[in-house]
């Protein structure tokens, strides 16, 4: 593992997404958008390009045979999304509830696995490690737009009657389809590819809309923020690692959830948060304060994973 090509991955991946996060925070402080942009911004992505995104996942990404052989990734990666339940309710308290339960829980369970993550675990572990990314995520882009919904629109407590919103209507859709064997066409193909890629850059430049509208009096009101942060990316990811180490597992299967668990928040919690009409700037200071910091403790979660295996 080469500690610099990982350091340059992750760098890469923030500069990449911070041009995008530009682009929304100087097209509203040049009043060039609308006040009420992003929320409309957050509408035509969470309804319209998040399926796009979960078909492409689901229709053109999984095998039904691969997932039945990497179950236990499959099982590891939806046990640690619900632990970020009562790991958001304890981060809330840290804070003194400044953070809202939903917006802390909603950064506990969702890492950034896409932008963020494949390209630093591809850089540590080479293409070996491709597999176990897509069977590993797979429960975290099907959950993220649907579980994380729910739980951002709720008010402490899962709210189920949020359920049923186009991205799980994309993920019943897609799952029918897979099972039924249906060739998929070229040209929905091409559908679900370029929609899908609009996610991850229309996501940082929602980031930026709001950072635009952050009424700060100083750099100590993102201390909650950094909070969170060095939890999501240090604290977390150890204990996972050595969770799973101490179950016996070993190589890809333990290097993969511990570094995933130790990216910075989910960028897809803006959008996420315009949608449902709250925890928007939270969201946007979780994901701005962990995205820069995470260039400092992504090498260092290297290092501490690789000692962890020995």
């Amino acid at each position: 593992m080469d500690l610099g090509e990982v350091f340059a991955s992750a760098v890469s991946a923030v500069l990449t997404l911070f041009v995008f996060m530009a682009g929304g925070f100087v097209f509203a402080k040049m009043g060039l958008v609308k006040p009420d942009f992003s929320r409309q911004v957050s509408g035509v992505v969470f309804n319209f390009f998040f399926p796009l995104m979960l078909l492409k996942i689901i229709l053109l990404q999984t095998e039904l045979k691969t997932l039945a052989e990497g179950w236990y990734l499959l099982i590891i990666s939806v046990v640690l999304i619900l632990l970020g339940v009562p790991l958001g309710k304890l981060l809330s308290k840290m804070t003194k509830g400044r953070v809202s339960t939903p917006a802390a829980q909603f950064a506990a369970m969702f890492p950034n696995y896409i932008f963020m993550g494949m390209p630093v675990v591809l850089a540590m572990y080479g293409e070996a490690a491709s597999q176990t990314m897509v069977i590993y995520t797979l429960p975290m882009n099907l959950l993220v737009s649907t579980l994380g919904y729910m739980v951002l629109a709720s008010s402490g407590k899962v709210d189920f009657k949020s359920a049923l919103n186009p991205c799980t209507i994309s993920i019943l859709v897609g799952f029918a389809w897979l099972a039924l064997g249906i060739p998929v066409p070229d040209f929905l193909a091409s559908v679900f590819t370029m929609g899908s890629n609009v996610v991850s850059p229309m996501a940082m430049f929602q980031v930026g809309l709001v950072i635009a509208s952050f009424k700060l009096n100083g750099i100590a009101e993102l201390k909650d923020a950094a909070i969170i942060s060095v939890m999501r990316l240090l604290v977390v990811p150890i204990v996972v690692a050595l969770i799973l180490y101490a179950c016996g597992l070993r190589g890809l299967y333990l290097s993969v959830p511990a570094m995933v668990t130790a990216m910075p928040v989910a960028a897809n919690m803006t959008i996420t948060a315009g949608a449902v009409g709250k925890h928007e700037e939270i969201s946007g200071q979780l994901v701005f304060v962990s995205t820069i910091m995470c260039l400092i403790t992504i090498p260092i979660m290297a290092v501490i994973i690789n000692a962890i295996q020995g």
